[in-house]
């Protein structure tokens, strides 16, 4: 909390820790300054670690609370305060709850375009409508899910250099993530999504709906961070180099094939032609997984960085 807050607290025990978050808090107070802490993936945090949150909710100014907290959590976050009895005082405080449902299907084609124009899309590559209504079945309208989709549809079509973005394409991404399990067949059910607390109090918490619990892992350290992301660099180099010099052999191929007469056609010509066009498919499922490693292993570099 202290870093969030860019204050330097190494080599400080927790009282003193806690005294210059206060010590800030009050500052920013009289500067006219509200001070807000977002927590997110809070269904991992220990009830410790709830509970220290909950203490700094006292930390007031005569009867106004310095800091407002906003904890964003998957369902289970939800579970885990309601059924602790440690966390009664927690309960206690807060404002509102609010639990965020999937998308309606009229809203997946509009989300979708807003985060393409945030980044400079124009309209290349083209979607066709079915495409959306298809992609809301598949995953439910959720939003983690849609942009899993989004994000993989997009690659293939960059590397199969497409202008438009069509419906057996989003069947081959589909079938293509069901084998790599990257999310379960069946969307998790609608829960109710308003709720309030049984007291005010200084804690604002939102619960966001996203995929199945995800378990707490240890993050790499940055060389280990490098060191894969090299690799992956390097691996994904060498693909491409190597699909270039499949796709200049089986253009050659093809060009001596028109060439050549029937009487002096290789016998073999054919079999070389759909090896060729063999190997390079499997090429480009490759590139395919290896960009969308790149791609989640950067995504996972800007959350641990935020």
């Amino acid at each position: 909390v202290a870093q969030s807050f860019g204050l330097d607290i190494e080599g400080r025990d927790k009282a003193s820790a806690l005294g210059a978050i206060e010590d800030f808090l009050h500052e920013e107070a009289r500067a006219g300054r509200r001070c807000l802490l977002v927590v997110d993936e809070s269904q991992n945090l220990s009830i410790e670690a709830l509970e220290e949150l909950r203490m700094m909710s006292n930390f007031q100014l005569g009867s106004h609370p310095l800091l407002q907290q906003l904890l964003l959590g998957q369902p289970e976050f939800k579970d885990v305060l309601a059924n602790h009895g440690e966390l009664e005082q927690l309960r206690q405080r807060v404002i509102a709850a609010h639990h965020l449902g999937p998308m309606e299907s009229e809203e997946l084609q509009p989300y979708i375009e807003h985060r393409l124009s945030c980044v400079g899309w124009d309209g290349n590559p083209a979607f066709d409508q079915r495409v959306f209504a298809e992609m809301y079945q598949a995953t439910g309208g959720i939003p983690r899910r849609i942009n899993q989709v989004a994000t993989r549809l997009l690659l293939l079509g960059a590397v199969e250099q497409r202008t438009r973005i069509d419906n057996a394409m989003l069947s081959a991404v589909l079938n293509e993530m069901q084998s790599d399990n990257a999310f379960p067949e069946a969307a998790p059910s609608p829960m109710v999504k308003v709720q309030r607390g049984p007291a005010p109090g200084p804690i604002k918490h939102a619960l966001a709906e996203t995929d199945a619990p995800e378990s707490i892992e240890e993050s790499p350290s940055a060389t280990e961070d490098e060191a894969r992301a090299d690799e992956e660099a390097r691996r994904f180099e060498a693909l491409l180099s190597e699909r270039d010099a499949q796709i200049a052999a089986l253009q050659e191929a093809v060009d001596a094939l028109s060439k050549a007469e029937p009487a002096t056609m290789p016998a073999d010509a054919q079999d070389r032609i759909e090896q060729l066009e063999s190997k390079l498919a499997e090429q480009e499922q490759s590139v395919r997984q290896v960009l969308a490693m790149m791609i989640e292993w950067i995504e996972g570099q800007s959350r641990r960085a935020a």
